[in-house]
């Protein structure tokens, strides 16, 4: 075999230019035969030849072995001229079928030749190996040879095409994904930029994104866009940030930008490209410096781009917004309770000398009642600037919980006398000074077993306690007063005996479906009816049971329960809908609970597609959001569905639920309730409109008026739980009411 690339250009200098032409530019094609004759009458026939706008380089193989070794070390020819009798008189079908099984080479056309017609394969190989064409080389002619090349090339070229395109969809796909799990617009905006970088094949990607915004609807958009404002820049741009696209130095580049702007068209040039995302209310203008030719392949890909990239610019500044809302407090815009939270959870390790210092305001109802809510807010302002300018020095954190608490973290070596002197501030308010009063406690954090939501919770019975021992003061907590009264420890071994004897109890509430006008499934509740003769509520028992360490022992005796009794109702009622099962925050990170509920279903009978898992936004956030995730990924793949129940109620993070594996929503009875306001109604709007943009079906609950239900059809919600259709109930009762509509 010869090593050689043999190249046919001219001599002369215009020609020679040829040469230096890149090894992408020439057609690779190689010869396998054993006679050195054809290999000569092939280069004499193919030199100073261009096919398809490109020049021949040919390498020889003299035998099936040479080409072997050849293939196995270099990159994919466009075609190999293959002689079918060598060393065996099948010794090129042989290597065709390597080429093809073995090495995977789908792309490489084969041309089969051959010196005796009576060797010619069969037709069922021309098909298996994909052989593109068969000549006898005493009919090959030149006219011939070129001919049969062009179409095997041709041939080629119109696979890479397709492949290129298979690629490019796929990058677009993955690109779509990534992006709208963007945690907010400033993320997405830096995700488009490296996106379009992926979709152009460019190493590193300069460029800027800048916001475009009809002037009709300037004042609508959030606070943080204004028109023509550069929202993310990478490269040489960096420093361009939140500036406008008038400080941009390059002429050129400006008025590209402002041409892409009026005239609603991408441009493609050597000064760069230039991508219009249009979305409902304004649009994304994407620059990026590219020297190289756009090809018409990713100029397709860009457009296809640009046009998801419109469709959910809109809904990442909603996220922004709930976002705002989830970790900001309106009224003095400090980091709110979620915030505080999740700090605290990620600098656990480093706060072993530190304390939780909460503030509440004395007397706060009775201030609301005198001034009324807007000059209370003004005043609740004003304290917080004050208090947070008089921490500054030694608190790590500041925020403000609710309307009359606050809270920071602390050096537990600061002197108490110091704290003390920041409780109460004079603040001036319409032309008068208004003295607040406020107590404090002070709990120590390397004390604490607990995440941010739980040290914050104890933190609050702390600051009942105070109110009523220690008020205008400030307190100090040891964790160890976190110990449950009389009634709590009594109620827990009470549990403990109702778990293990079986004095739980099962009912469901069925779901009703306003569309199909049939009931299409149903919620599991736990239920204890307590020997002394009342019923203990689930919101006192479920958290007793979670902090006393039964919480695996109760899910497990539901999941029993409840996949018994429903075994038995959809063996008398098969169209009965799917169970919905409650997890709670522990389980979410119990990676046992995936084997348990599957051996479960198993033994019971139960097909898994008919389950569904409920989990609260606040239950899939403590104790860690990656944890949870792992979880749901783990039983989706199961078969389950996952339910987000009590949407909007809890940390209403749109960036956690693009993350969370989850198939539905279940609306919260707060938004219910206020659907007859205008507001309320954008609101409900605005979250069926994401949960369409992510796949997810809404179930809206606690409906108990036909008004309500009537208005939540009007805005396409089919799904319903609450009393208007059917209260919490005994399987038995479950069952002969889904019977009676059969």
């Amino acid at each position: 075999m010869t090593d050689d690339i043999v190249e046919f250009v001219a001599e002369d200098d215009a020609d020679s230019k040829v040469a230096e032409m890149p090894a992408a530019h020439l057609w690779q094609i190689l010869v396998v035969d054993d006679d050195p004759e054809v290999h000569e009458s092939t280069r004499f026939a193919l030199s100073d030849i261009e096919l398809l706008g490109a020049r021949v380089s040919l390498q020889s193989a003299f035998s099936a072995e040479d080409a072997r070794q050849y293939l196995s070390a270099h990159d994919e020819p466009a075609v190999i001229l293959l002689d079918v009798v060598m060393e065996t008189s099948d010794a090129g079908l042989r290597l065709a079928k390597w080429i093809r099984e073995d090495l995977k080479l789908l792309k490489t056309r084969i041309i089969l030749r051959t010196g005796q017609a009576g060797y010619a394969p069969e037709l069922k190989v021309i098909s298996e190996y994909d052989i593109n064409d068969y000549r006898v080389k005493n009919e090959l002619t030149q006219v011939r040879l070129i001919t049969s090349l062009t179409a095997a090339l041709r041939s080629y070229q119109q696979i890479l095409r397709l492949e290129t395109s298979h690629r490019g969809l796929q990058h677009i796909i993955e690109a779509t994904r990534s992006l709208l799990s963007s945690d907010g617009f400033r993320q997405f905006s830096f995700g488009i930029l490296t996106q379009i970088g992926g979709v152009l094949n460019l190493n590193e990607s300069e460029g800027i994104v800048v916001v475009s915004i009809p002037r009709d609807r300037v004042a609508a958009e959030p606070f943080e866009l204004n028109d023509q404002s550069i929202v993310a820049a990478t490269g040489r741009f960096e420093g361009l940030i939140a500036r406008s696209v008038q400080e941009i130095s390059s002429l050129l580049q400006r008025q590209l930008i402002d041409r892409v702007i009026k005239s609603n068209q991408h441009y493609f040039g050597a000064e760069g490209t230039a991508l219009i995302c249009r979305g409902q209310h304004f649009s994304l203008v994407v620059y990026v410096e590219c020297r190289q030719a756009v090809t018409a392949e990713e100029k397709d890909l860009l457009q296809l781009f640009c046009q998801n990239i419109g469709l959910m610019a809109d809904n990442m500044t909603l996220i922004d917004r709930l976002n705002q809302q989830a970790f900001f407090d309106p009224t003095t815009l400090l980091p709110n309770r979620n915030s505080f939270e999740q700090w605290l959870d990620g600098q656990r390790r480093q706060l072993f000398d530190h304390r939780l210092l909460l503030i509440n305001i004395d007397y706060f109802n009775s201030v609301l009642e005198t001034l009324g809510q807007a000059k209370c807010a003004k005043l609740i302002r004003q304290y917080a600037s004050k208090l947070q300018g008089s921490l500054r020095d030694i608190s790590k954190f500041f925020a403000h919980l609710g309307d009359d608490t606050f809270a920071a973290v602390i050096p537990g070596a600061v002197d108490k006398t110091v704290v003390e002197s920041v409780l109460n501030q004079e603040v001036a308010f319409t032309g008068f000074n208004v003295h607040i009063m406020a107590t404090a406690i002070t709990v120590d954090l390397d004390e604490m077993g607990l995440n941010g939501a739980q040290l914050l919770g104890a933190a609050h019975l702390f600051m009942k306690d105070a109110k009523r021992h220690n008020r205008r003061g400030l307190k100090h907590y040891p964790m160890a007063a976190l110990e449950n009264g009389r009634r709590n420890i009594q109620l827990l071994r009470d549990l403990v005996i109702a778990i293990r004897d079986d004095q739980l109890t099962m009912h469901y509430q069925p779901k009703w479906d306003l569309a199909g006008e049939c009931y299409c499934g149903m919620e599991a509740l736990v239920r204890w009816p307590h020997p002394d003769g009342h019923w203990v509520s689930p919101a006192e028992f479920v958290p007793l049971a979670e902090t006393a360490g039964l919480g695996n022992d109760l899910f497990q005796w539901v999941l029993e329960r409840v996949l018994r009794e429903y075994a038995d109702l959809i063996a008398h009622v098969p169209q009965a809908g799917p169970v919905a099962i409650n997890i709670s925050g522990a389980q979410l990170h119990d990676l046992s609970i995936v084997d348990r509920f599957t051996a479960c279903a198993e033994r019971y009978g139960v097909p898994v597609s008919s389950l569904i898992f409920e989990i609260t936004e606040s239950a899939a956030i403590v104790g860690g959001i990656e944890g949870a995730i792992e979880l749901l990924g783990r039983l989706k793949a199961s078969g389950v569905s996952i339910s987000l129940d009590d949407f909007g109620t809890g940390y209403s993070s749109l960036s956690y639920l693009a993350r969370l594996p989850v198939d539905q929503l279940k609306l919260d009875r707060s938004f219910i309730q206020k659907i007859k306001e205008p507001a309320g109604v954008a609101i409900v709007r605005s979250i069926l409109d994401l949960s369409a943009s992510l796949g997810l079906d809404v179930v809206a609950e606690g409906i108990e008026e036909e008004a309500e239900a009537r208005l939540l059809r009007e805005l396409r919600i089919n799904s319903f739980q609450g009393y208007l259709f059917a209260r919490p109930m005994p399987m038995a009762e479950v069952r002969e009411l889904l019977q009676g509509r059969a």
